[in-house]
């Protein structure tokens, strides 16, 4: 689902200023003279339509200034949302991480995911198929036996196999012991993407909610740019 960022224009963040002991307020919005509308600049400035937040407990005025910064860039680089529901392992994902997800409706040739199937020394054989384009360079990332994720590795296809891949660090690879039964835990699952391809994987967890054996995540699509105030103040 698109998020429209006409929805809110600005921010406005409320916290209690120390000095006064009363309310203040942090106001960023965008600004319109920038060139290049996809990524404009933030001001601080009124906007017609802001989203308001009020920081309960806060008398730091650069940490009311931060999250207003934090805000106004997930306005404007946090254009997608989605939903989907997995099984109960989800529930060990926090609101806040990044996680990378294979989204079906991708129709790029270089994207692919499934689970390893076997390993054998360089050579891992997955469960569906994959077929890399000449000159493109491939990375894979896979989780291991807790869940947690390795990578990204660079990748060959092996020739003449559609369904193999060689790499030089599959020793954290789990291979689960049998192809059958419900309570058999899955092996590792893989990513495979250029690295121009990655960004569209990455998504991060804003909600999450039991749905009897399984649960509900809610994600919206991952962007460095939000985190660039921060950047910006370790740099000065």
């Amino acid at each position: 689902s698109p998020q429209l960022l006409q929805a809110y224009d600005s921010v406005k963040v409320e916290y209690v200023d120390v000095t006064t002991n009363k309310k203040a307020y942090i106001y960023r919005t965008i600004d319109t003279s920038s060139p290049n509308a996809d990524a404009p600049d933030v001001i601080d400035g009124y906007g017609n339509n802001p989203k308001s937040i009020q920081l309960a407990g806060c008398q730091e005025e650069y940490n009311a200034i931060n999250r207003a910064e934090l805000e106004m860039r997930k306005l404007i680089y946090h254009r997608w949302t989605l939903t989907d529901t997995v099984d109960y392992s989800g529930m060990l994902l926090d609101k806040g991480d990044m996680i990378l997800y294979a989204e079906q409706y991708n129709n790029s040739d270089n994207f692919f995911d499934g689970e390893i199937r076997s390993v054998s020394g360089n050579i891992a054989t997955v469960s569906e198929h994959i077929d890399f384009v000449d000159g493109e360079t491939y990375q894979v990332h896979y989780t291991v036996e807790d869940g947690s994720t390795l990578g990204p590795f660079d990748i060959s296809q092996v020739e003449g196999n559609c369904f193999q891949f060689e790499c030089s660090s599959l020793t954290n690879v789990y291979v689960r012991d049998s192809m059958l039964g419900i309570t058999i835990q899955k092996g590792s699952r893989y990513v495979i993407s250029t690295y121009e391809e990655l960004d569209a994987a990455r998504w991060t967890v804003i909600e999450k909610e039991p749905k009897g054996r399984d649960v509900q995540l809610t994600l919206s699509n991952y962007d460095d740019r939000v985190y660039e105030f921060d950047e910006i103040q370790e740099q000065s």
